[in-house]
């Protein structure tokens, strides 16, 4: 099911979505509801004193990522947590609210399936409609859940409103100067928490297989844990054609990395959906990335190179070289464009309405 639509009636969300709200996604979305306006009411924490309270204020509960509920590092308390979970999924159905979920993860990329399974499940089988950001997330509810009803397909749309960071006021020449980074290399760029399922090791492989001519890989971002760090260091400590400084990408530094690059890599091994991709092509840039989840459904032979294998990523880091980058540039951009936010807000709110009248 494909969202479509607006109106004027007002609906009042309760929203779990991030207790730090600047960040992009989160700060775009509640914005552009509550210009919508839709009445929206950021929560953060399940109890049942406020779920019997607020009966009949809130119309509905929105769910972002549920793996903040359950998320503590003992195995013990993750299925404590997981059964509170479910405890107030059946509260939020037994007060008659409306449940929606964004699925921005179907399961987490790299942890143990099990306790996170049984709280998501519970929680797909319970909402009253599911908020996916690609059609390829169906079949991963498909495969893991087996439901896909009341599933409404809502795209990532992209970063261009949030330009006290995101804003395009850098020339490559000038990001890689403040940089530190060399003016003539075609410089590929993997951005983000290096985190086991996005592949770096795949990539780190592949460009050392490949040595595309005249080139840097340079690695944006900070290791997710000591366990991540030890694996990918000794790979590239003697490699003067790779640069990780395994620092966190914030702030101003954000466009200066993106407008230094020439070309985004995404080796994911898993992936739902993607906000880096989302950023990349709001930069404008050409992708080369594992044929997987959303990443499929952005990327294509006019705007980049997708891959399946290893083997593949080593021939797309040469094969890119050739193309038209200027082009590929265009397109991404285009695409970046295609949803903006008070588009995107409107499909929310019909969400929304279409739950609320069943």
């Amino acid at each position: 099911m494909e969202a479509s639509g607006n109106s004027d009636e007002k609906i009042n969300v309760g929203m779990f979505i991030s207790k730090d709200c600047t960040l992009p996604y989160n700060k775009l979305l509640v914005d552009s509801l509550k210009e919508d306006g839709i009445n929206l009411l950021l929560l953060d924490k399940m109890s049942s004193k406020w779920f019997k309270e607020n009966r009949g204020k809130i119309d509905v509960i929105h769910i972002h990522w549920p793996i903040t509920f359950y998320d503590s590092s003992k195995k013990i308390t993750q299925w404590k947590q997981v059964l509170a979970f479910i405890y107030f999924i059946l509260l939020i159905k037994k007060h008659s609210y409306k449940l929606v979920w964004t699925v921005h993860n179907v399961l987490p990329h790299d942890r143990s399936i099990f306790p996170f399974y049984l709280g998501n499940l519970f929680l797909t089988h319970f909402a009253d409609a599911l908020i996916l950001h690609a059609h390829s997330t169906k079949k991963e509810l498909k495969k893991y859940f087996g439901y896909t009803k009341d599933a409404f397909v809502i795209p990532y749309t992209n970063y261009t409103p949030y330009s006290n960071v995101y804003s395009h006021k850098y020339s490559k020449k000038k990001a890689r100067k403040e940089l530190g980074l060399p003016p003539d290399k075609f410089i590929y760029m993997f951005f983000g928490y290096i985190r086991k399922y996005k592949g770096i090791d795949i990539a780190i492989r592949a460009f050392q297989k490949a040595k595309p001519k005249n080139s840097l890989f340079v690695i944006a971002g900070s290791y997710w844990s000591d366990e991540e760090k030890a694996e990918i260091v000794p790979l590239i400590q003697n490699d003067t054609n790779i640069i990780a400084s395994g620092e966190e990408i914030t702030g101003k530094k954000v466009q200066q990395h993106m407008s230094a690059a020439d070309v985004i890599v995404l080796p994911y091994k898993k992936i739902t959906t993607s906000g880096v991709l989302v950023l990349a092509l709001t930069f404008g840039k050409p992708i080369i990335g594992m044929k997987k989840g959303m990443v499929q459904e952005w990327v294509s032979d006019k705007n980049g190179i997708l891959v399946e294998t290893e083997a593949e990523l080593e021939n797309a880091l040469i094969e890119i070289q050739k193309k038209d980058l200027n082009e590929m540039s265009n397109e991404s951009f285009s695409l970046s464009q295609k949803y903006n936010w008070p588009r995107i807000s409107g499909l929310y709110e019909e969400v929304y309405k279409k739950i609320l009248h069943k």
